[in-house]
């Protein structure tokens, strides 16, 4: 009921949006994917929709229940919100956001629903937040929006040019996939599911093994931090190798053994060959 704002300060609405929490429960209920009921969808938090939240609740006590909030008003209710709401939701958060509001939940979680917007090619600060939401345990993590571009396909009977830009994304000289300009260009995936650039990006920053950006070389050997994100795994199981690079291309590339336990850090040395007497190759 995210669209319905100026009625959310008319108890007479509060049967109805009752009736669609009713009806969303039994429609989903046995999903198993399902982990938490969103109430509403970044609209003010007013008395109908807390009463429509305690009423979800009651139908579900194995699940909480959300309200999908906008920076502007979950500020202003963060420390007013009951404790029976078990779950806080906070959409788009930034980085001094995600440190203070740590510093407020005072045991509670929160997560984000929606964040890192993949509006067409781009993904504003993930790497960033993603880290901040790591560091602090009360944040449960968060879903980028989203999977794949909103789209229809369609034909057309003038072939593509080209030579010239175009706002579709086209599988074949006339057919091409019509997103509404930008307004269906969410996704990491195009919408037949080809991954864009966006995805690999998402896959680098959620990656379980991470290399420190702090490093030394010194006396040709090249020293940093693996550090192991695995819940369980070690990271014996892993295959990993290096590659030595020369003017963009690699002259050495050798395996390196790895043993570090879940959730822990290890130091690497890595011997760099030497190209002339004062130049070393780089990783």
């Amino acid at each position: 009921f995210g669209f319905g704002v100026k009625n959310l300060t008319d108890e007479s609405f509060l049967p109805i949006l009752i009736d669609r929490a009713r009806h969303t429960y039994m429609r989903d209920k046995n999903h198993p994917s399902v982990i938490a009921w969103s109430v509403g969808n970044e609209n003010p938090l007013t008395e109908i929709c807390r009463e429509t939240g305690r009423y979800m609740r009651d139908l579900d006590k194995t699940r909480p229940y959300c309200f999908p909030q906008t920076p502007s008003v979950l500020h202003t209710t963060v420390d007013s919100l009951s404790d029976d709401i078990e779950l806080l939701d906070y959409h788009y958060p930034n980085v001094s956001d995600l440190k203070e509001l740590a510093t407020r939940l005072q045991g509670r979680s929160m997560m984000a629903s929606e964040y890192a917007h993949a509006l067409g090619l781009d993904f504003g600060n993930l790497e960033n937040i993603y880290e901040e939401m790591r560091r602090y345990p009360c944040y449960s993590g968060g879903a980028v929006w989203m999977m794949f571009d909103q789209a229809m396909l369609r034909t057309s009977d003038k072939p593509v040019d080209k030579t010239q830009p175009t706002t579709y994304t086209w599988l074949t000289p006339n057919t091409y996939y019509d997103t509404n300009g930008n307004g269906g260009t969410d996704g990491v995936m195009y919408a037949d599911r080809t991954p864009q650039t966006c995805y690999y990006e998402l896959r680098k920053v959620f990656s379980p093994v991470k290399a420190s950006d702090a490093f030394t070389v010194n006396g040709g050997t090249f020293r940093t931090t693996i550090h192991n994100r695995y819940d369980f795994l070690n990271l014996g199981t892993v295959k990993a190798v290096y590659k030595v690079m020369v003017n963009g291309k690699c002259i050495k590339e050798t395996s390196l053994p790895l043993q570090c336990k879940a959730r822990d850090s290890v130091n690497v040395s890595i011997p760099l060959p030497k190209i002339s007497e004062h130049t070393y190759a780089y990783l």
